[in-house]
């Protein structure tokens, strides 16, 4: 005979109650995605060579309300355009200047998060051709600070390579000139993009440099831009044995003046030439000793017949 006790035990075990199994309780997995991820490239660009575009990216859709761009952490007023899928973003800079380098940042504002990232904009400048002042008075192996040459040129960003090369009158050629120079730029300009920069040199020039070409070179990557101009050489014994004023054999802007076997070189203003016989400066060229006479960089040059 079987107990009343066991036999409910047994039923109990092998039938449980389904009120016994509460499903709510349970945890049920879940997956979520993590944030998309923003990049936006550096970006390179040649001051009036057209806009600086900015194109932030955004690796899949996410739920934003809005997107701005920041520049050295100061919100930008314009607006980005945002592509039709929403994930791409461009902000543009019409005619950069140099003023407008510096790092961006594109920020997503969404519910679940804002996404940042940043990227540098450099705006190049292109450096200016150079131009030459020569020295009036070359007299043989003369050091004087009237015997300067001086390289002007615009400096560029990055700063262009800058040095002095020569073509003597022989035909040899010296494609860097070892002279010790003097480089500056200038300080208190009000566009920051256009610095004016200098070389310049003083030299004794022998006989030997007479009617060679000293050139300056502003050299940016492959390209190099040059000024030449004639290095003409008075011997030092010009005035030896000799007084007075006397033409000199390159130009007639200029003239000798003989003092105790001392050689002077005197200037007429700009577009003027000496009149010996006279003892004064007139307006215009005239022939000369050495040929016609013409004007060039700011003095009347000899020019062979």
């Amino acid at each position: 005979m079987t107990s009343p006790i066991m036999s409910a035990y047994t039923s109990a075990s092998i039938y449980p109650s389904p009120t016994s199994y509460d499903a709510s309780s349970t945890v049920l997995p879940t997956t979520s995605l993590p944030p998309p991820s923003l990049t936006m490239d550096d970006v390179s660009v040649y001051q009036g060579g057209g806009d600086a575009v900015h194109l932030c990216h955004m690796d899949r859709d996410y739920t934003f309300s809005s997107v701005h761009f920041l520049k050295n952490n100061a919100l930008l007023g314009q607006s980005p355009d945002i592509s039709e899928d929403r994930t791409e973003f461009t902000y543009r800079i019409s005619d950069p200047r140099c003023t407008d380098s510096g790092e961006y940042e594109c920020r997503v504002v969404g519910e679940e998060g804002n996404l940042t990232t940043a990227a540098n904009l450099t705006v190049l400048v292109h450096s200016g051709k150079p131009t030459l002042t020569l020295p009036f008075e070359i007299v043989e192996g003369r050091w004087k600070e009237t015997s300067l040459f001086v390289c002007s040129y615009r400096q560029g960003i990055p700063s262009a390579e800058v040095y002095w090369s020569a073509t003597l009158a022989n035909g040899t050629t010296l494609d860097r000139l070892n002279f010790i120079t003097q480089e500056s730029v200038a300080e208190s300009q009000t566009d920051a993009c256009t610095l004016e920069a200098t070389s310049q040199f003083y030299y004794g020039f022998s006989m030997a440099w007479n009617a060679s070409s000293v050139c300056c070179n502003v050299k940016e990557g492959a390209n190099a831009r040059t000024a030449c101009g004639d290095v003409y050489v008075i011997p030092s014994d010009t005035c030896m044995n000799q007084t007075g004023k006397f033409e000199h054999p390159y130009t007639c802007q200029l003239w000798i003046e003989c003092v105790s076997d001392v050689v002077y070189i005197g200037r007429c203003p700009k577009g003027h030439c000496i009149d010996l016989q006279n003892d004064l400066c007139v307006s215009g060229p005239r022939d000369g000793p050495t040929g016609h006479y013409r004007y060039e960089i700011g003095m009347c040059q000899s020019e062979p017949e």
